[in-house]
């Protein structure tokens, strides 16, 4: 064990610093000024004396070391403790220019002048303060560093000098004189004893060392306990999550079969908020048509996607509804193959008068049960029944890759007629662009005639008239499917350009006003 320090050696030392001309009393002295927070109330030092109140700058120039001399400044002169920030900034000040400089800092401060603490002693340090004053705003403040420090060195001499200060000196060595009498007597009977606590000590931490190991070792079977049943956990999770999908999948296919087997007891019931309208009649059970919509319909729940995911991806075309003329304000809006009806739903909260028209009996049926307006009526024939420029917009998701090119320019053609001038025209389609989209996922859906590139589309609107065509690419897949850069970031970034990037695109154009020219420059926007 370590031999402890000679305590004469100690006292000695201690003596010795006592004796030495600093500053000011030490941090432990019995009589550092502490100043009242009311002008009843005093501080007692340590040894219990009568209370000290601070009435001139050296009382709080004589406070033994820096932390405690800002400390009894800001109760002073700010009749409150120091925050950290102000006791940190004042610190640095006190380094640079001396205790002086930071008691005019602090006194005439904008909260020090509030208070208008009165204590003299000040002498030079204000007009010092002052000049520092215009120095640091131009920057140059630094260079009154020298006077500041020979102003501090002047006080700090003037104080070793003062009588007052001296007699406390030499009253603080005799008591200190005590105190290290006494406490040389507590050491002394306290080092016996410290040997043995030492061994005790050292007794005492080999066996929680090795109670520590032991319950190491426990730990780390319990970790793997837990990490071998959180394995487990997670495989049950999947399979869980596996067999929900497959019951889903399941559920839709019999959602899908019980209303082909309704159509056999009973008609679609008209709902009474559309009494005005009545519902679409399906095919007869027994033809072949009616058993396919009853297969679409499942389809559609399938691969489609939630109604809430779908309704989040086509709120992205809210906005061009915006820039709608103020004449089209108020006229009605239609969706080509509305399907279930989130984008009239959509519209129907932002306030749009909106109609659909959708083939399918069974999903017409959902949006007409649902309050919607739909019609479930051929598109082309629907369209060559309204009136010309009766729709402010007039809008088509995924219809034009069913439609053969006869149906989509015929459809093109009526749609011009319908629109109002000035009217929207939004038509959205698979990007065959992307591979993965144009050699696999476009034809998962049995109906779909061809993919229709952006430019053979784009040409196409702008043939029949409508002006500013604009392509917009969406839905590109997620950052977790695309090949990372690695050493080869233009490759990677072809590859994900072909493979990963957008998976749909729209068209979106205007009818041209009456006097305005039928076409213009196409521009291409990529979401």
């Amino acid at each position: 064990m370590t031999d402890l320090p000679d305590i004469d050696q100690i006292i000695a030392r201690v003596r010795a610093e006592a004796q030495e001309a600093e500053y000011g009393p030490s941090q432990s002295d019995p009589l550092v000024p502490m100043v009242p927070l009311a002008p009843s109330q005093g501080t007692r030092g340590a040894g219990g004396e009568a209370p000290v109140t601070i009435t001139h700058v050296n009382d709080l120039l004589a406070v033994g070391d820096d932390a405690n001399f800002l400390e009894q400044a800001y109760l002073a002169l700010l009749r409150r403790p120091a925050d950290p920030v102000g006791l940190e900034y004042n610190m640095g000040l006190l380094k640079a220019y001396g205790r002086p400089m930071v008691l005019c800092a602090l006194r005439w401060s904008p909260e020090g002048r509030d208070l208008k603490v009165r204590l003299p002693g000040f002498g030079l340090a204000w007009p010092l303060y002052r000049v520092w004053g215009l120095f640091q705003r131009r920057g140059h403040g630094h260079l009154l560093r020298l006077p500041h420090l020979l102003y501090h060195r002047w006080r700090r001499l003037l104080l070793f000098f003062d009588r007052r200060q001296l007699f406390r000196l030499d009253s603080m060595q005799r008591q200190l004189s005590k105190h290290l009498d006494t406490i040389s007597a507590e050491l002394a009977a306290v080092q016996g004893n410290t040997e043995q606590q030492a061994n005790n000590l050292s007794a005492n931490i080999s066996q929680l060392a090795s109670q520590s190991e032991q319950k190491a070792q426990d730990l780390n079977a319990s970790i793997a306990r837990l990490a071998s049943q959180s394995e487990q956990l997670a495989s049950q999770s999947d399979q869980l999550a596996s067999q929900s999908k497959e019951h889903g999948n399941e559920l839709t296919v019999l959602h899908a079969r019980v209303k082909m087997l309704q159509l056999q007891v009973q008609p679609i019931d008209t709902p009474s908020g559309n009494a005005d309208q009545p519902a679409p009649k399906p095919r007869s059970p027994a033809d072949l048509e009616a058993r396919i919509d009853a297969f679409y319909l499942a389809f559609e729940e399938h691969m489609r996607g939630s109604q809430a995911e779908v309704s989040e991806l086509l709120s992205g075309y809210l906005p061009d509804l915006e820039g709608l003329p103020e004449s089209l304000q108020g006229m009605p809006l239609l969706d080509i193959g509305s399907g279930r009806g989130e984008w009239l739903q959509l519209l129907a909260q932002q306030g749009f008068t909106a109609e659909g028209i959708e083939i399918n009996p069974l999903i017409a049926g959902q949006a007409h049960a649902a309050g919607l307006q739909v019609h479930c009526a051929d598109a082309l024939d629907h369209l060559r029944g309204l009136p010309d420029n009766s729709r402010a917009a007039i809008s088509a998701f995924h219809v034009a890759e069913h439609l053969p090119f006869s149906l989509l320019f015929a459809l093109l053609e009526q749609s011009w007629r319908v629109l109002a001038p000035g009217g929207l025209l939004i038509l959205e389609t698979p990007n065959p662009e992307n591979l993965l989209v144009g050699s696999h996922t476009f034809w998962h859906d049995f109906s779909h005639q061809r993919p229709l590139t952006p430019a053979a589309f784009e040409f196409l609107v702008r043939f029949h008239g409508f002006a500013a065509v604009r392509l917009r690419r969406l839905h590109p897949y997620p950052d977790a499917a695309k090949v990372a850069g690695g050493d080869a970031p233009q490759l990677a970034a072809r590859i994900n350009g072909h493979f990963y990037g957008p998976q749909d695109y729209a068209v979106l154009a205007n009818k041209p006003p009456a006097e305005a020219p039928a076409s213009d420059p196409s521009e291409d926007e990529t979401a």
